[in-house]
């Protein structure tokens, strides 16, 4: 199936540049070029969304470079107990881009 999109419950998605949501979304094989957007439905993956990740472990998992080419927003919070390598949030009290450095077991900022 190349070339595809489709929509509906129980697809099944394979080839390059394919695109599934709804139910049930199969991706056949995860080294294709395959957007998929997953459901609650039982085997899938609830609540997540995968780019060229079959298997998404956050809610937008993407297997790729990201280009923004506006903003990209990061809504001020309050500082987590932990992180991991690479997490970035901006603190809602210090007013900075912050950064999770696992050598440290701690938050940095970034200047």
């Amino acid at each position: 199936m190349k070339n595809s999109i489709l929509g509906g419950s129980g697809n099944q998605v394979s080839n390059q540049y394919s695109l599934a949501f709804g139910k049930g979304v199969i991706v056949d094989d995860p080294d294709d070029y395959v957007a998929a957007f997953f459901s609650d439905e039982p085997g899938a993956h609830p609540g997540k969304v995968g780019i060229n990740e079959p298997s998404p472990t956050a809610e937008l998992e993407v297997n790729g470079t990201v280009k923004i080419t506006q903003i990209l927003h990061l809504e001020p919070i309050t500082e987590p107990a932990t992180g991991d390598e690479g997490d970035i949030y901006y603190d809602a009290d210090t007013h900075k881009l912050r950064v999770w450095v696992e050598p440290i077991h701690d938050w940095v900022d970034l200047h």
